[in-house]
């Protein structure tokens, strides 16, 4: 990973996380409601110029941490099963692949804009993020449920009870 390919996803995001209310602290933006704190999270790949986007949950009756790291949410999931075409986020997010940055930059938004903020937003509040993982099972099964979110949010399926492939160090598409 390099700082300067990373910092330039950051000041692609910044406009976007700004104008929906979130607070940056280095790669993460973070916006609190009263039931929970929102997270997105830029990582660097430890093996070369590949980077993950991190959403995730912190539902503030399970907990008193009003910063968590996106790892330390109680539900997390890579963008990736988000988005209809994952290998084409996975290449916006390779930089050892030669592309126009803007172009790079503008697909990026309009995803992060599309499918991360509709997540982030209803993981804001109980209500609606039970709502959510319980409609969509199946993308649920790709998103990683603490056994406390799970209690709460009333979702009794076996959704989110596994780790995603996309999760794996390298295995998957980045996203």
């Amino acid at each position: 990973m390099t700082s300067e390919d990373n910092k330039m996803i950051q000041r692609a995001l910044a406009p976007l996380f700004k104008a929906g209310g979130y607070r940056k602290h280095g790669a993460t933006w973070r916006r609190t409601s009263a039931d929970a704190v929102a997270v997105f999270n830029i990582q660097g790949s430890q093996w070369g110029r590949q980077f993950y986007l991190n959403l995730g949950a912190f539902f503030r009756l399970l907990g008193t941490n009003e910063e968590p790291a996106a790892h330390l949410c109680h539900v997390r999931v890579r963008l990736c099963p988000l988005v209809p075409d994952p290998v084409l986020l996975g290449r916006l997010l390779d930089f050892d692949l030669d592309m126009p940055a803007s172009d790079r930059c503008a697909e990026l938004v309009d995803l992060v804009e599309k499918y991360a903020m509709p997540w982030l937003q209803a993981m804001s509040a109980c209500a609606s993020a039970g709502l959510y993982l319980r409609e969509r099972p199946e993308l649920a099964a790709s998103m990683w449920l603490s056994d406390a979110a799970r209690t709460l949010l009333g979702v009794t399926s076996d959704a989110g009870s596994g780790v995603a492939i996309e999760d794996r160090p390298g295995e998957g598409d980045r996203g």
